[in-house]
């Protein structure tokens, strides 16, 4: 199975259940398929972006927590998930966001594991 069909196999319809914050990654969990996250994700809130470096950037994730996935799209450069309410979770992995060898590891329902 691709990635692609992996995430929305696995994610379509789930409920964001928990975030991590650790020390340099952030963890979301969807009620068992989980993302790692080593590039810092961006928030879309009403066609405005919200990074890391706003103030508000922990409580709008937060806020995404009981949200349900409608539907994710992965490419070359991001994987960008969308909630319920027109919220979106941006995850980008182009070259620049890189800050180690890995950007997201992904484990789907069955426990497969993708690393981008």
């Amino acid at each position: 199975m691709e990635l692609h069909d992996a995430l929305t196999k696995s994610l379509y319809g789930r409920q964001l259940s928990s975030i991590e914050f650790v020390q340099d990654y952030v963890q979301f969990r969807f009620d068992g398929p989980s993302i790692t996250v080593y590039t810092e994700p961006r928030l879309v809130l009403n066609g405005s972006e919200v990074g890391a470096n706003s103030s508000d950037f922990k409580n709008a994730l937060c806020a995404l927590i009981g949200a349900t996935v409608a539907k994710s799209t992965l490419d070359a450069d991001s994987l960008r998930i969308l909630f319920d309410g027109d919220r979106e979770l941006l995850i980008p992995f182009g070259d620049e966001d890189y800050r180690g060898p890995e950007a997201l590891k992904f484990v789907d329902v069955d426990r497969q594991q993708w690393v981008i």
